[in-house]
């Protein structure tokens, strides 16, 4: 087929499917990157959690006393049986349920304060409580948790033994090794996390809702409790508190 140019030649058309050359689906071909660099991400992931948690649950069922001993033949109920079997065991189930109710009731109790008095008082030096909250976030648990033991060790505590000379006291009275001592040292570290999840929820509270119930015949605290607000904020709390409970949860 040809076509006229502006001089009144002739020329012939670039080939195409409309001119009876064939088509090649050479299109059909192309990739999306975006989707193949996602899928290769979730191949990962998986690929990192699926193998441990397949090798973990083969070395329950092992009786091979270390892992270059394993085989499929040695595979029996033994382990579980003990396990579940042993009283000792439900005692650890029941201090592990009790630590993670207890800190965090306990962590959230002391992020919700200082969430409402930085977002919801007039309270001075915000920034600074802004400042060093977060703060915690950034040193690792381990040296968190040998700094309360320096401080409330029933035999090194620097603090126990301040008080027991202060105070002439014969026995530590803080003792950051049983289960009321590990609840407190969790529960604190608990507060960063719960704070930067609690701040933009109660930043985000419309004082208008409560001046209204209160110009409406409301006393301070129901409008305040019944606010739109809150009543998210509730709802939020009790969205991740799950979350917080999981560490506490994995503590050994």
């Amino acid at each position: 087929m040809t076509t006229p140019t502006s001089i009144g030649e002739t020329r012939s058309s670039p080939p195409g499917p409309e001119n009876g050359w064939p088509r090649f689906g050479f299109s059909r071909l192309s990739f999306d990157t975006g989707e193949i660099a996602r899928t290769g991400v979730l191949l990962i992931v998986l690929a990192c959690v699926i193998i441990p948690l397949a090798f973990l649950i083969l070395g329950s069922f092992s009786n091979a006393r270390l892992p270059g001993e394993f085989s499929f033949a040695n595979l029996s109920l033994k382990n579980h049986i003990s396990v579940w079997s042993s009283p000792i065991s439900y005692n650890v189930f029941l201090n592990t349920l009790i630590y993670a109710l207890g800190s965090t009731f306990f962590g959230l109790a002391f992020a919700i304060t200082l969430a409402w008095l930085i977002e919801r008082c007039d309270l001075p030096g915000k920034i600074w409580i802004y400042a060093a909250i977060p703060i915690t976030l950034a040193m690792p648990g381990m040296l968190q948790a040998m700094a309360w033991v320096v401080l409330l060790s029933p035999k090194i505590g620097f603090f126990n033994k301040l008080l027991m000379q202060t105070f002439g006291l014969e026995s530590a009275p803080f003792n950051i090794y049983s289960l009321s001592g590990m609840i407190f040292v969790e529960s604190i570290r608990l507060v960063p996390t719960a704070f930067l999840m609690l701040v933009p929820l109660l930043k985000g509270m419309d004082p208008s809702f409560e001046e209204a119930a209160a110009m409406s015949g409301a006393s301070a605290r129901r409008s305040t409790i019944w606010n739109d607000g809150c009543v998210r904020t509730r709802l939020a709390i009790s969205a991740f508190s799950p979350l917080l409970m999981m560490p506490s949860c994995l503590t050994p």
